[in-house]
């Protein structure tokens, strides 16, 4: 179970950083300006479907 939480956190920080690789290449490459608010939303979906896959994850390994 250790293992697999670990290599989920690895995946989250490749998908953080894919995420903000996108918005960077987004309003600076391609030069589109993306408000604020747009990318707080952005963020915190990302957030959300990391508790949700963590928790999918986690609780069939959980003993009560």
């Amino acid at each position: 179970m250790f293992t697999s939480i670990l290599l989920f956190l690895i995946y989250v920080c490749v998908a953080a950083g894919l995420v903000y690789l996108v918005l960077w290449v987004i309003k600076s490459v391609a030069a589109i300006p993306i408000p604020a608010k747009i990318e707080q939303i952005i963020w915190v979906i990302f957030i959300l479907l990391v508790i949700y896959f963590f928790v999918i994850r986690v609780v069939p390994h959980i003993k009560l």
